[in-house]
């Protein structure tokens, strides 16, 4: 029996269109009348969790920006984690010096230094718009505090490009490719596992009586934390042979513990 169901968002539980299905809906109301409880642990910002939550109309632990936010279903913050202003700035000019496309997280917002046509059409893929300021580097640390720092395009492109960063400040980080397009760059201990290893000791959980859904690289290191791990069918083989399971929708898992 389990006590706690995790779920990543992008290609896992959201649909295309930014969706739920009501299949996978009802199933996750059945889980609290099992007793289960559910969390969220996404790349997105927490204010996405929240919103899409409230357009379930259900109560849940939000893991947000691949650990940097936790927050339990009391809304109570349990952790945050933010760039040091040197490290962050340095990440900023080696990728802005090759590349422009590129987004900025703080706990509330996603920051662009310049909104291109490329970007207005990534907007669409966000709950809320994008934040653009010409100046963004000089900010960090006085009025934007980066949690987080996505690059988005061309997996090839991307890849490269992460490979430049690792090589550089792999130290003092983290980076994933969290999907096709779009590589994270987070601070040094901060993974989706790290964010519900905090609900696990908040909780006082142990990691086989939780249960975990993704379908990419960011979720590896939640599905190597329990046996009851689940990786959706159209993930890479490097990220489904992780998993103990495959399914084809969240619901299939939730099925394994009703």
């Amino acid at each position: 029996m389990i006590k706690l169901f995790v779920s990543d968002l992008d290609g896992t539980l959201l649909e295309e269109d930014k969706q739920v299905s009501e299949e996978n809906q009802t199933y996750i109301k059945k889980l609290t009348e099992h007793g289960i409880e559910f969390a969220v642990a996404t790349g997105r910002s927490d204010r996405d969790i929240v919103k899409l939550m409230e357009d379930m109309n259900v109560t849940g632990h939000r893991v947000s920006q691949n650990g940097a936010f936790v927050f339990n279903k009391g809304n109570e913050a349990i952790f945050s984690g933010t760039f040091d202003r040197s490290l962050i700035s340095d990440i900023h000019e080696l990728i802005e010096a090759e590349y422009d496309f590129f987004f900025v997280s703080t706990a509330t917002d996603l920051y662009v230094t310049k909104k291109t046509e490329e970007m207005r059409r990534a907007e669409e893929a966000h709950f809320f718009p994008l934040v653009e300021n010409r100046d963004l580097i000089n900010l960090y640390g006085k009025s934007v505090f980066p949690t987080k720092i996505s690059i988005v395009g061309d997996t090839e492109r991307i890849l490269e490009l992460k490979k430049k960063v690792d090589n550089r400040f792999g130290p003092d980080i983290e980076s994933y490719l969290s999907d096709e397009h779009c590589v994270d760059i987070l601070p040094k201990g901060i993974s989706k596992a790290s964010g519900i290893d905090h609900l696990l000791h908040l909780y006082n959980l142990k990691p086989e009586e939780i249960a975990v859904v993704g379908d990419s690289f960011n979720d590896v290191p939640m599905m190597q934390m329990t046996p009851n791990s689940f990786a959706m069918s159209h993930a890479r083989d490097e990220v489904k042979k992780h998993a103990r399971h495959i399914v084809d929708h969240v619901h299939e898992a939730i099925r394994y513990f009703l």
